[in-house]
């Protein structure tokens, strides 16, 4: 494990899966021939979705492939460590593309999928890749088909919940008591509204909801992002607050019409009401600290009302002085950085520096695609801090074998900071809590810590079904922190720590030597001064004594 993102990309048939990894030294990213997979049999658009996870604990990363087949999907699972990626076999029958969670007793992750009556059931993995299919895992409501499933913690206690989309576009939310899930509430969805994801927007620990909604042919009675902010109020670290988590009549909107005119929110062709069902592409927002300030922003692709053309915009969650905390468009000396032709974007570090990056599918003119990426240059001297929460299937061996096994799926990173005000306040971020349909998540919890290097009281980890972390000693800010939860016959979180200095370091270096200079030769200057004052002062003495013998 060299602690840098590789990327899992589908060719233009289709067909074939290929994994490119990033080479530091020509900062470039090439193809690794052992995860080469072709599909057997696929054309066109029949590849929805995949899942790169160890799915028996062997440390090697296994391929799950949703296929589309008429009214239903085909999921196949490609075995790591067979010695070849065509040893393959398949998943029951389908009718929604799945999504990773972890359960009570259970460390390999389980993977929620949906029936024929779109009720969800689990798979629970064993080392020798068989299954067990738990049907009564929760009575829920019927589940829409292309889902925005979430696995994330609500009400504070550092235990992921699950959040469910269902058929009528209400939700449900149903948290984690005591080894099983337990209906807690449930709300509904305005007509029109996209996929919904989860950020730590005013950087207070609880997570709020977002998505966007678009009613109206190309949106033209709504083209809106709204906004829900968390009811719950974080009063420590892991310490459970009940009450309400979300209200619907309590919503922020953030017109597109207003931040982009003649634009609307490009969702699937700009027609609503949105159709859920199978084989539609939905985009969707996508979150990340691009400043490292604390406070995630937003990528959205919209499509202009006068040319047709899509382009991916970024909105950075800054403070208003009269307005208060929200989305503005940004501008570099009030001119828009916009990639034309950019369909798709996600938030990616490329070379591993600690500062997001932006990553664009670009529909280029001749019909053909491409992945280009936009370096961030523009915040790298803020702080961070950033976690790869591993599922422990290191065993024993942590400390010394490189191979920890795949990321855990839900694991939340809390942290309690000192900011500006010398007032304490937490900031939370999580990994991969959704794995489902159309989601390129980063594969980390990211931390922004600002511009004044906020003070990290203390910490929490979390990662079902292990027991939570707590950590209250130094950590260093722009550093990777590596954490392995217990497995097995270990029974302590393993924890490493990497550096990663700032661009600033060379400057400072450069600094410091001038510095020591400066100072060596101010030494040596009044060296030498004094060393001459005490020759001239010598030499009045001798001559004063050679005057008193004349006499």
């Amino acid at each position: 494990m060299d602690l840098k993102a590789d990327i899992f990309i589908i060719s233009d048939e289709s067909n074939v899966i290929q994994c490119l990894i990033w080479n530091s030294s020509s900062k470039t990213f090439s193809a690794n021939s052992y995860y080469s997979i072709s599909i057997d049999g696929s054309t066109g658009k029949d590849i929805q979705s995949v899942y790169i996870t160890d799915l028996n604990f062997d440390n090697a990363l296994d391929v799950i492939v949703i296929l589309k087949r008429e009214n239903s999907l085909k999921g196949l699972v490609y075995k790591g460590n067979s010695g070849s990626t065509q040893n393959y076999f398949e998943l029951p029958r389908i009718y929604a593309n799945p999504f990773f969670i972890q359960t009570a007793g259970q460390q390999i992750p389980s993977l929620m999928l949906t029936d024929s009556n779109n009720k969800p059931f689990t798979l629970n993995f064993k080392s020798d890749f068989s299954f067990n299919i738990k049907t009564n895992f929760i009575n829920s409501c019927e589940l829409s088909v292309e889902q925005t499933h979430s696995f994330v913690d609500f009400n504070g206690d550092c235990l992921s919940d699950l959040f469910l989309i269902c058929k009528d576009n209400s939700y449900q939310i149903w948290t984690y008591e005591q080894g099983s899930f337990a209906k807690h509430s449930e709300g509904q969805l305005p007509e029109g509204s996209g996929p919904v994801s989860f950020l730590d927007f005013d950087g207070n620990g609880s997570i709020d909801m977002i998505y966007p909604v678009c009613q109206g042919d190309f949106c033209s009675k709504a083209n809106e992002i709204r906004i829900l902010r968390s009811q719950i109020k974080l009063n420590g670290l892991c310490n459970k607050v009940d009450g309400k988590i979300f209200s619907d009549d309590l919503f922020e909107n953030y017109s597109i019409n207003e931040l982009f005119p003649d634009h609307y929110l490009y969702l699937i062709d700009g027609k609503t009401p949105v159709s859920f069902s199978v084989g539609n592409q939905f985009n969707t927002m996508r979150k990340g600290n691009i400043d490292a300030d604390g406070y995630p922003d937003l990528l959205i692709t919209l499509k202009s009302k006068v040319s047709a053309k899509t382009h991916v915009e970024l909105l950075r969650n800054i403070v208003d002085e009269v307005k208060g905390r929200g989305l503005v468009k940004f501008q570099i000396e009030n001119n828009d950085i916009t990639i034309p032709g950019s369909i798709h974007s996600f938030f990616f570090d490329v070379d591993e520096n600690g500062y997001l990056d932006v990553g664009l599918n670009v529909l280029n003119d001749d019909g053909s695609k491409s992945v280009q990426f936009v370096y961030n240059h523009f915040f790298q001297e803020y702080f961070f801090l950033k976690a790869f929460v591993m599922s422990g299937a290191c065993g024993d061996s942590c400390n010394t074998n490189p191979e920890m096994g795949s990321l855990s799926f839900g694991a939340m990173l809390t942290a309690q900071v000192v900011d500006d005000h010398e007032s304490k306040g937490f900031r939370t971020s999580f990994q991969l809590i959704q794995t489902g349909y159309f989601k390129v998540p980063t594969p980390y919890a990211y931390i922004g810590l600002g511009k004044t290097n906020n003070y990290l009281v203390a910490m929490s980890v979390s990662s079902l079904p292990a027991p939570i972390y707590y950590a209250d000693m130094a950590i260093i800010p722009n550093s990777k922190l590596i954490l392995v939860p217990p497995f097995d016959t270990r029974t302590l979180w393993t924890i490493e720590l990497y550096i990663s200095p700032g661009t600033y370091v060379m400057w400072v270096a450069i600094s410091v030597l001038s510095t020591l200079g400066v100072l060596a030769m101010s030494i040596f200057f009044l060296h030498q001064k004094e060393k001459l004052e005490d020759a001239k002062e010598k030499k009045r003495n001798l001559l004063a004594i050679n005057f008193d013998a004349l006499q």
